[in-house]
């Protein structure tokens, strides 16, 4: 009596535990795939922002690399320029059919790729997947979860770093390189200046326990918060907004940073932080 009972319990408990193998070994096999778009997408960038447009990657000749890139530049140019194409693009290193017959609810449809940020103003390549894990048995109370899984690179476009002294006889230093944004009313001499430069993170969950370096509680921004946001979802903080934001492209912080020489600045004041 005590073994037909035991028997089917060890049976649920086996089951149980092979299907959550299942789940690491996707997660594994979706990790490794967007990390492989994300330095596809680094490595391209660096070459395809010296051509005019899409055309022009067509007749590059690859072979003068030593190892091939495993994707057409036109077909990067395409998703580059359309954030909407990169689900598409991840069939290069997904396996479809193996992720159709896994756990993840409604298979491929069921990914989303839709809060992922491209080439934003600091060449961020953010790659970001949702997906949503189906239970077949509701054991223990466990029911379908939402995953996330994402990765952040830096896009190897160089950094063009400026002179620290020059040839040529320098004036009274109004040809001095300065900083300024567009809707500022200061001029900053050092382009890392915090005031401009902002410390930019993101962080799973809504965080409302998280709190700033003035000890302020985070809200959500009024530009791109709808107050429908998933507490799962990705969002983004700094270090000394009050706000979180859904896109990290949000322009409540976003900075366009000019170069500009000083005589250029009009009635700009210096900055009270780096302007001295």
């Amino acid at each position: 009596m005590e073994a037909s009972l035991s028997l089917p319990l060890f049976l649920i408990f086996l089951f149980s535990f092979l299907y959550f193998i299942q789940i690491f070994i996707l997660q594994e096999h979706i990790q490794s795939a967007i990390t492989k778009m994300g330095l596809d997408m680094a490595k391209l960038s660096y070459i395809y922002e010296d051509f005019t447009g899409g055309e022009d990657t067509k007749n590059f000749n690859k072979t003068i690399f030593e190892e091939g890139f495993g994707v057409d530049l036109s077909e990067f140019g395409f998703v580059k320029a359309n954030g909407a194409m990169l689900k598409l693009y991840a069939q290069n290193y997904l396996n479809v059919e193996q992720i159709n017959k896994s756990c993840i609810e409604n298979g491929y449809h069921g990914m989303s790729f839709d809060h992922s940020i491209l080439f934003d103003e600091e060449d961020t390549i953010h790659i970001i997947v949702h997906y949503r894990i189906k239970i077949p048995i509701r054991l223990f109370g466990i029911k379908n979860f939402d995953m996330v899984q994402q990765v952040l690179l830096r896009a190897w476009t160089g950094h063009a770093v400026m002179p620290a002294y020059s040839m040529e006889e320098e004036t009274n230093g109004e040809d001095t390189i300065v900083y300024i944004t567009k809707t500022g009313s200061v001029y900053h001499r050092s382009r890392d200046c915090s005031h401009i430069k902002l410390s930019i993170r993101s962080v799973a969950g809504i965080p409302s326990e998280l709190r700033n370096d003035n000890g302020a509680k985070y809200y959500p921004c009024e530009k791109c918060c709808n107050g429908e946001e998933s507490a799962l979802g990705t969002y983004y903080i700094t270090s000394d907004g009050t706000r979180y934001h859904t896109r990290r492209d949000c322009p409540k912080i976003k900075r366009t940073v000019l170069e500009v020489k000083l005589s250029e600045v009009s009635d700009r004041t210096p900055c009270k932080r780096c302007g001295n």
